[in-house]
């Protein structure tokens, strides 16, 4: 017999006796009884479980893995470890829990772990690959039989996701600008990797104080919400972006400061930001504004010179200067600074100016000459005191004035004007002369003429000197030495009608004019009305027959610009054309159509109904109309229409028997006779005889040509006014009926 067992004991002896009997008598007991011992070891099921913290921990972050070993019996294990090799992709930092570790191998040493007894350890380890996948496996052993290997390892697996260190760097071109000067910030984007970047952006938003003027370099910058996008950014790459803005608030520090984002994780935000730093001068806008109350004043006359300092900002100026030199000729007399004004000098000490502050200094002067012309010069400034750099004026254009005055010379300009034609019809051309004369006794300077064509005149061209400006009426002649004379011819096209039209002309020049009753003169002019009247003629059909009629359609057209009264047409109906009838005040005879009145844009009609009398011609038909008031086109005078009548012939035949009853058997002769009554010859005629059947075709004429199976008798040419006779003889071969016989004469005329 054999026994199966299975071992259910550990750490132990067993020992198992067999005995064996029976019902007979068994002379020797001693052998009636065997045992087997075993001895089993001791036995210890290890069990390992392995966490971590975080499965999806971001580069270069801690995460911390918790092994737990656990003895599941039946007895104590001794020389119990562990292994737990950290993999590639986790650096060792740190161990805490039961036992000792050795980073080095990867072995944990627990010793003895009694039955139901748990040994706990915490690996602190650090993240240095990214983008991958890092699984880390432990493992326990021990010296005793472990009956359960199926739980002896265990794992866990961490997915790192990609990483970049993005970097931002910015600097300035200039810290300490000037108000409303230009800075350039460059901002430096840099992937230190260790992954490719997507998805970089800056945000960069300019603080008051700056405003955005353009910008140059990668990707593309956003001015108003401030984003730089930059896109993709491979390891290791960089990214530049140059911002140029403009420094609008003075005395002031602005910090500007940059951000750098991306889609990956960035494991070191300390580098994720900068910032540049301006710190803006104050700034004092000082300006200078010089007027006199007399720029033209004569000799030894008083001038007032206001000199008006301002400073618009965006600071206060401390110390104020404004120099003033009056020129040769001008006498200084008085001022109104109370000491503030050196004459001697021309420094004009203000001092403090605040913003928006104004200062102002009167200098009464007087002209000591004549005929000239003398400037004054003002010139503001705050100078900064020893040993600083404090003010800046960010606007020059304002920081000096000038302003001329002079004793005028003395002249008497005169102009006189005439026209070609006082009287021109619409449309024509008229030339006005100007003649502008210097009177004396100096010299005259920037001396024009406005001759403004008034409406109803067009300027056409010029000639003569100077220069004319069409558009604003100027005719510039410049200088005009005593006793000169420049002249100008303005041609011109009159554009309105039934109207008188005045056109002046005024001089003037530089100088005092003594005399400013000669300086304008005009010419007139009188234009009688106009009307463009034009016909147009139409023909109902334009190739009628002969005898046919016709309508023609007058259309007469007055396209102004004036209404005109007595507008006659006339419109002689050409020879082969004859009246018949009409619509409207038209007299045959004659051939005029009287329209009383047209208006401007208006329009009148007339159809005359005539017979084409004349064949084989063509035929024209001339209207042209004509009124009282002066026509500016007379291209449009006239207006025809032409009839092209067809050749015509008036063909005809008779037919006729000799014996209208006859008797059966018995021969009859049809007599046909072929006519043409004009106008002209014919050709190509033909008759065409059908004979009834019941007759029998015997016999014709000599020399016709007559086909008796068709009927077609050929004849030819037919003059006009000329006839010929045909004669068929036809036996009747049918009794007790009537027939009918027809004849049917074709031809064309001929055309000359």
């Amino acid at each position: 017999l054999n026994i199966i067992a299975q071992v259910i004991a550990s750490n132990t002896q067993i020992t198992n006796i067999a005995g064996v009997n029976g019902i007979n008598y068994d002379q020797n007991p001693t052998n009636n009884q065997s045992n087997a011992t075993i001895i089993v070891n001791a036995a210890s099921d290890l069990e390992v479980t392995k966490t971590v913290n975080n499965t999806h921990p971001n580069y270069l972050q801690n995460v911390t893995y918790t092994i737990k070993v656990h003895n599941n019996g039946p007895d104590t294990a001794t020389g119990v470890k562990a292994i737990d090799n950290l993999p590639t992709g986790l650096k060792f930092i740190s161990v805490n829990g039961d036992g000792t570790y050795d980073s080095t191998t990867g072995t944990w040493t627990i010793g003895t772990l009694a039955n139901g007894q748990e040994a706990i350890l915490n690996i602190i380890a650090q993240v240095i690959a990214s983008n991958t996948q890092i699984t880390n496996i432990a493992e326990v052993n021990e010296t005793n039989y472990d009956q359960n290997s199926s739980n002896n390892q265990s794992n866990t697996t961490i997915n790192v996701g990609l990483a970049s260190d993005l970097g931002i760097t910015k600097t300035v071109n200039n810290p300490k600008p000037n108000y409303l000067q230009n800075v350039t910030f460059t901002l430096t984007a840099h992937n230190y990797g260790p992954d490719n970047a997507t998805g970089v952006k800056v945000t960069d938003i300019l603080p008051n104080g700056l405003k955005f003027i353009s910008v140059s370099g990668d990707g593309s910058y956003n001015s108003t919400t401030g984003v730089w996008t930059i896109g993709n950014l491979a390891n290791g790459a960089t990214a530049v972006l140059n911002i140029i803005a403009q420094s609008v608030s003075a005395n002031t520090q602005v910090i500007n400061t940059a951000s750098i984002t991306g889609t990956n994780y960035d494991q070191n935000s300390t580098n994720d930001q900068s910032s540049a730093v301006v710190n803006i001068k104050p700034a004092s806008d000082l300006g200078i504004k010089i007027t006199v109350d007399n720029a033209h004043p004569a000799y030894n006359d008083y001038v007032t010179f206001t000199l008006t300092a301002t400073n618009t900002g965006p600071n206060d100026a401390a110390y104020v200067k404004v120099y003033n030199t009056l020129p040769d000729k001008l006498k200084y007399i008085s001022d109104d600074s109370n000491g503030a004004f050196n004459s001697t000098t021309g420094l004009w000490t203000i001092g403090y100016l605040a913003t928006g502050e104004t200062a102002v200094l009167h200098i009464v002067a007087q002209a000591m000459t004549s005929n000239v012309i003398l400037t004054d010069v003002a010139r503001i400034t705050d100078p900064d005191p020893v040993g600083t750099t404090d003010f800046y004026d960010p606007n020059q254009d304002n920081d000096q004035s000038s302003v001329t005055v002079g004793v005028d010379p003395v002249i008497d300009l005169s102009i006189t004007k005439t026209v070609n034609n006082s009287k021109p019809n619409y449309l024509q051309n008229v030339t006005f002369t100007l003649t502008a004369h210097n009177n004396g006794p100096d010299t005259a300077t920037k001396v024009t003429v406005t001759d403004q064509l008034p409406t109803g005149l067009k300027f056409i061209s010029v000639n003569g000197n100077g220069a004319y400006d069409s558009k604003t009426g100027t005719w510039t002649i410049g200088s005009l030495a005593n006793g000169a004379t420049a002249v100008l011819n303005i041609i011109s096209q009159v554009i309105t009608s039934d109207t008188q039209i005045i056109n002046t002309a005024s001089i003037n020049g530089q100088e005092f004019d003594l005399n400013t009753s000669n300086n304008n003169a005009n010419a007139t002019v009188n234009v009688d009305p106009a009307s463009d009247l034009g016909i147009t003629k139409t023909v109902d059909n334009t190739r009628p027959k002969y005898l046919q009629k016709v309508t023609f359609t007058l259309t007469a057209h007055n396209y102004g610009p004036n209404s005109t009264a007595y507008v006659t047409v006339i419109d002689r109906l050409p020879n082969g054309i004859k009246f018949v009838s009409t619509d409207g005040n038209y007299d045959p005879t004659t051939g005029r159509w009287t329209i009383t009145n047209l208006a401007n844009g208006g329009t009148a009609v007339l159809h005359i109904v005539a017979q084409a009398t004349s064949p084989s011609t063509v035929l024209t038909n001339i209207a042209t109309i004509s009124g009282t008031n002066y026509d500016q086109n007379s291209a449009n005078n006239k207006g025809s229409a032409s009839v092209t009548v067809g050749p015509a012939a008036d063909l005809a035949v008779k037919m006729s028997v000799n014996n209208a009853h006859p008797k059966y058997k018995q021969k009859v002769t049809f007599t046909t006779t072929a006519y043409n009554y004009g106008p002209m010859d014919a050709k190509n005629v033909t008759v065409t005889l059908k004979m009834p059947k019941g007759f029998k075709y015997i016999s014709k004429d000599k020399n016709i040509k007559y086909n008796s199976k068709t009927g077609v008798w050929t004849i030819g040419n037919l003059k006009n006014g000329g006839k010929l006779v045909l004669h068929i003889v036809e036996q009747a071969v049918t009794s007790n009926v009537r027939l009918t016989s027809t004849a049917v004469i074709k031809g064309t005329a001929i055309i000359k």
